[in-house]
């Protein structure tokens, strides 16, 4: 492909290389939609030019709304004509919304339609939205006012307004500004430039080998407005020429994975250990053999899967090594949105991965150690936090960003993870205690379906280590019970003898109720914590 300066320059390659070949199919009210590369640059041209025309070049747009292709239509044709856009993440409350619409400054508000009511019960809060277009519905919605729908904005555009001069792209110039999840504390909004997220994409993709595998088909999972799923389904299969299938909902999954049958599925670690985890179980009183297995998993799975990307947290090493067993390439990744998404990769052309490793730094960036932290310099990482430079004065040691997150790099330029600084237990023999590692060592059995492990002060205020547990479905109906406590004692008895005195687990609470998660579906400790800690032993 013609080597790319730009995301605009990025879309405008795909779109005359691929220009017949399906860019995203999904399920919409009207029926099965298919839209083709030619068809994403013809409704990106029409939608920018018809905003342009209203109002002028300096557009800052906000994105709230389900996973569409319409979705991928604003945020691309922001990148192409040179606005700033601002994904949002649809599941936050609606008063978070409307702090973060103002805090971004966004006078232009593309909302899909599961959004409109939440939009509305904040409308007279965001005085400084001047435009408000529908997205994933072509009817005007005259309970909310909604004006004008993109669909409505892309015939305008074509229909009435003539040729148009696109105004060159200031690389590193603010493209996007992405908010942090904030699971461990508030919201920031990370600025990334077009040649932040060219580098990332192309070096993402290179360690993927996305441009040798041929034609290749995603299954989007992952909400939109996250990093890993923006960089690795929607850039990433862009630039190589991918299909992106939109999934309709987890409970869907299964059906979408016959249905579209993926090569593809950009995932996080709780989401690729269930489908393992369920087609495993299923087969494991089975009578077929070992190869019959192999064929029963791969047919779960649509029959084409070969590549299972993940990354937001550990992956317990049981289920790198059922995917591993199947067949299925596990790709496991890290990354920050302060670094534009990919910080580490794994790369299918290599085999001789440890199997607790998070990858190999990609091309785009440096990574080196500092104090104990992972820290990043080079091509990906952010220009800083919009509105607050001294949070962008403390992310760096000079020119080097501070993750956050403690880790090493062997003598194979492989990285590893040992924890958050946010997250380490520092007990009173001054031993340091890393959640994560001990977590690893829990979700190995196969009857602890959560865990998150923490400091607990005894009555005599005494710290130890303590682990709230939710147990297997099975073991709900009787989570109170001696009998389930005296059975997950003797499983953490078991998994003590294989730590380090420090680092044994001294108290166990067992809950029945999932453990709270950002949208992304990280687990948010300090909520776990505070519920089991308000409630009781057993919540």
């Amino acid at each position: 492909m013609k080597k790319s300066r730009s995301i605009r320059e990025l879309i405008m390659n795909s779109a005359t290389q691929y220009s017949d070949r399906v860019f995203v199919s999904a399920r919409t009210d009207g029926g099965q939609m298919n839209k083709t590369y030619a068809d994403l640059e013809t409704d990106i041209m029409g939608f920018g030019k018809a905003l342009s025309y209203k109002y002028g070049s300096d557009i800052r747009m906000g994105i709230v709304g389900e996973n569409s292709y319409q979705w991928i239509v604003c945020y691309y044709a922001a990148l192409y004509f040179g606005w700033v856009v601002v994904p949002l993440d649809r599941d936050l409350p609606p008063k978070g919304l409307a702090h973060i619409i103002r805090e971004a400054d966004i006078h232009v508000l593309a909302v899909g339609k599961d959004c409109l009511e939440k939009i509305q019960e904040i409308r007279a809060d965001l005085k400084n939205v001047r435009e408000f277009i529908m997205i994933n519905t072509n009817e005007r919605s005259c309970e909310y006012s909604y004006r004008i729908s993109l669909r409505e904005l892309v015939t305008t555009g074509l229909e009435e307004h003539g040729p148009f001069d696109l105004q060159p792209i200031g690389e590193n110039d603010t493209a996007v500004i992405m908010f942090t999840s904030g699971t461990t504390g508030v919201s920031k909004g990370v600025m990334l430039s077009q040649r932040n997220l060219l580098y990332n994409c192309l070096g993402t993709a290179d360690m993927l080998q996305y441009m040798d595998q041929g034609d290749h088909v995603h299954l989007c999972v992952l909400p939109f407005h996250h990093c890993l799923p923006n960089m690795v389904d929607i850039l990433c299969a862009t630039y190589s020429g991918g299909t992106l299938c939109i999934n309709r909902g987890l409970k869907e999954l299964t059906s979408d994975l016959q249905e579209y049958r993926p090569t593809h599925l950009i995932s996080v670690p709780l989401i690729a250990g269930g489908l393992i985890h369920k087609i495993t179980t299923a087969l494991k009183k089975s009578p077929y053999t070992d190869e019959e297995r192999q064929e029963r998993i791969s047919e779960f799975f649509g029959g084409r899967l070969r590549l299972v990307v993940t990354g937001g947290a550990m992956m317990p090493e049981e289920t790198v090594l059922a995917y591993k067993k199947a067949g299925i390439a596990l790709m496991r990744g890290y990354g920050i949105t302060e670094c534009t998404a990919c910080v580490s990769m794994m790369s299918p052309l290599r085999n001789d991965y440890n199997n607790t490793t998070i990858g190999t730094p990609i091309w785009c960036h440096q990574v080196k150690i500092i104090d104990g932290e992972i820290c990043v310099f080079g091509e990906s990482v952010m220009g800083g936090y919009y509105k607050n430079p001294e949070a962008t004065a403390e992310a760096f040691y000079g020119e080097w960003l501070r993750t956050g997150d403690l880790g090493s790099l062997d003598a194979k330029g492989d990285l590893y993870i040992e924890g958050r600084i946010k997250n380490v237990i520092i007990l009173e023999d001054g031993n340091n205690v890393y959640p994560e590692e001990i977590e690893e060592a829990l979700l190995s059995h196969a009857d602890i379906e959560e865990c998150v492990v923490f400091e607990y002060t005894q009555a005599n205020r005494r710290p130890v280590i303590a682990a709230i547990i939710r147990p297997l479905d099975t073991y709900h109906h009787s989570i109170e019970s001696d009998g389930v406590m005296k059975y997950f004692s003797d499983i953490i008895a078991q998994i003590n003898e294989t730590l380090p005195v420090y680092k044994q687990v001294i108290k166990i609470l067992l809950t029945a109720r999932e453990f709270e998660k950002t949208t992304t579906r990280k687990v948010i400790r300090s909520k776990v914590c505070e519920r089991i800690m308000k409630g009781g032993a057993i919540v």
